[in-house]
């Protein structure tokens, strides 16, 4: 038995193999496409939609110590800020970035950050968190996906977001090799709660939508158990 990605449904059936090489899907000649419409650019169309969307999310945190990184600046989502603390981290300390990172690793369901960039390598010592966000896109690519968008907030007192918030979004979205359009970069502060609110820290939230190809196994696999459970005729 094939599960048949037009019909939706399992058949005993398999499309012709020369079709199937074409198209790198199970058709059954049965499917209503195949049984009513003798153009096959419109199986070609419908095929090319089999895609998903998925969505992660990413949340880090950096304390306030020691300018480890460059003395006077605090690097946000890619961008350098004149401030009279330093965000303490094995790398740059790009809180911002780190989030996005963990939030396209969650979307893939691929690990986090400290999974792919282990902190106790001393190789990522120092490092930048450009190198991070590349590899994460990489990963979508690899899949043949896309990101649909991404939305990145910051959560402290201090340094003011605002007036960098355009560089930021460039920033990212050259990394991510898409428009700007596609990336959001905000900001909130605590009102005082908390450790952002003592200023002791900066936080980040980041959520990430991507598309990807939809795998004819995973789907057979779920209908199988759907089937098992007497929810799939």
């Amino acid at each position: 038995m094939k599960w048949c990605v037009l019909c939706k449904r399992f058949s005993a059936e398999i499309a012709a193999p020369t079709l199937r090489a074409v198209l790198a899907f199970e058709i059954c000649p049965n499917s209503c496409y195949a049984k009513n419409s003798n153009d096959f650019r419109f199986m070609f169309q419908e095929l090319a939609m089999q895609t998903e969307t998925r969505v992660g999310f990413g949340y880090d945190v950096h304390r306030f110590g020691p300018n480890t990184y460059e003395q006077g600046l605090v690097r946000l989502c890619g961008v350098d800020i004149p401030h009279d603390q330093a965000l303490e981290g094995h790398s740059d300390a790009d809180v911002g970035m780190h989030a996005l990172c963990d939030a396209i690793y969650g979307a893939l369901a691929d690990g986090d950050i400290g999974a792919h960039f282990p902190p106790s390598d001393p190789q990522w010592k120092g490092a930048e968190s450009q190198v991070f966000l590349r590899h994460a896109a990489s990963l979508i690519a690899k899949t043949g996906g896309r990101l649909v968008n991404c939305d990145v907030t910051l959560v402290c007192e201090r340094p003011k977001i605002g007036p960098h918030r355009p560089a930021m979004r460039a920033a990212l979205a050259e990394l991510l090799g898409v428009v700007v359009a596609r990336v959001a970069v905000k900001a909130t502060t605590s009102e005082g709660l908390g450790f952002t609110g003592r200023q002791e820290g900066i936080a980040a939230h980041a959520v990430v939508s991507i598309e990807v190809p939809k795998s004819n196994d995973e789907e057979a696999a779920e209908a199988e158990a759907l089937l098992a459970g007497g929810l799939l005729e």
